[in-house]
């Protein structure tokens, strides 16, 4: 109880001096406080709660990483075929709506420690917006620029895919080289309305002195298609939470992503899709490389209430291990309650193949080139979803690298 008072004091007094330093509107301020409420009532997330059972934080000192001072923050965005803004400068309408999206992002992220932090502390908030009865042809990249000299960043982004609309979306985020440890927390919800149809590629490149907590929302509305593509490129230690609902019928997710991991890096990742419409489909599939001493888990979270029917699911989790002291977990969960479905679910944890790796150095490779190889073939096939060819080649670059450092 002592703790929990002594842990509530700091925070009270960090957001006082938080909200001190910021230039907003009132309206601003009040959802801020709305989140901050929440927040103080709940407890850094510990091995009690089963989705953080493996994350070990013992070594992680909100105190000393989360800063009050007002950051300078920018984001810069490749097209001007979309209205993208932050949230201080939007107009009247757009104001109604953000509010409201706050709203349900406090409701349904109640129990969230890290979603609230964001919601409360977050340092720039930006709302984009791509029209309806729109098709973009030209990729939409989005940067937002991690304030120099920072030791924690909170952007959170708001995304609103209007009807009948088609896009491409790529959305980076990166920590600097530091030889303290830093906090990232971003939040990213898309909310897709029917019809709307999107290509969503996010990308965490992160240092290996970052401390990076990630909440990915979506919310599909009726005929909407998403492909969404994860790719976590390093980072000291991190969860990542992605939450995929399906609100209308005949709306479908194909959900994609790779990470390697090396040195002692940590990466714990968790989706949970949720179909509640009827005629929905899913389709996870996530591949992992691991080496050295680190270590990554996934799980997979599906869920499907009685009320949903014709609904075809399926999750596939492939990790490849380079060393005998690296890990990697997969935890499908499947909650179906339903009787006219198809799901299905696959998890493999293997080495390198020796007999791939003997035929490829009979050939004249080395052994590191026959591994890479192999390793570049293992990741291809998510690789070549990516059809910016700039970030395709940032992709290889960094997910190899880190393999031969």
């Amino acid at each position: 109880m002592e703790a929990l008072l002594s842990k509530n004091t700091t925070m009270e007094t960090k957001f006082e001096s938080f909200l001190g330093n910021l230039e907003e509107p009132d309206w601003m301020i009040e959802l801020r406080k709305s989140a901050f409420t929440l927040l103080k009532e709940i407890s850094l997330p510990d091995s009690k709660l089963e989705s953080w059972r493996k994350v070990n934080l013992s070594n992680f000192s909100l105190d000393s990483l989360l800063s009050t001072n007002r950051k300078i923050c920018s984001f810069s965005i490749n097209t001007d075929l979309i209205a993208a803004n932050e949230f201080a400068s939007v107009d009247s309408f757009d104001k109604v709506y953000i509010e409201n999206t706050f709203k349900t992002l406090i409701e349904k992220n109640k129990a969230n420690f890290f979603a609230l932090l964001n919601l409360s502390f977050f340092e720039i908030g930006i709302l984009a917006k791509v029209p309806a009865n729109t098709s973009i042809v030209e990729p939409i990249l989005l940067n937002v620029n991690y304030p120099h000299g920072e030791s924690s960043f909170s952007p959170l982004l708001i995304w609103k895919l209007e009807k009948n609309s088609n896009s491409s979306i790529y959305e980076k985020m990166n920590s600097l080289p530091s030889e303290e440890f830093n906090l990232i927390n971003p939040l990213s919800y898309i909310e897709m309305e029917n019809g709307a149809k999107s290509t969503f590629v996010t990308i965490e490149d992160f240092q290996d002195s970052t401390f990076h907590f990630r909440n990915l929302i979506t919310n599909q509305g009726l005929d909407s298609e998403l492909k969404l593509y994860h790719f976590n490129l390093g980072g000291y230690k991190g969860k990542t939470l992605v939450v995929n609902d399906l609100n209308g019928e005949n709306a479908n997710i194909k959900a994609i992503g790779a990470t390697t991991l090396s040195k002692r890096e940590f990466q714990d990742i968790e989706f949970t899709i949720s179909h509640f419409a009827s005629r929905t489909d899913s389709n996870l599939k996530f591949k992992t490389v691991v080496k050295d001493k680190s270590h990554h888990i996934f799980t997979g979270n599906l869920y499907i209430p009685k009320a949903s029917f014709h609904v075809t699911a399926s999750q596939v989790n492939n990790n490849l291990t380079m060393s005998r002291t690296a890990r990697a977990e997969s935890m499908p969960k499947l909650e179906v309650f339903a009787d006219d479905v198809k799901c299905s679910h696959g998890a493999t944890v293997g080495e390198v193949n020796a007999e791939q790796l003997f035929y490829l150095m009979s050939r004249g490779l080395t052994e590191n080139e026959s591994r890479f190889l192999i390793i570049e073939g293992f990741l291809k096939e998510i690789l070549d979803l990516v059809t910016v060819e700039e970030i395709q080649n940032l992709l290889i670059t960094r997910l190899t690298e880190k393999l031969y450092n």
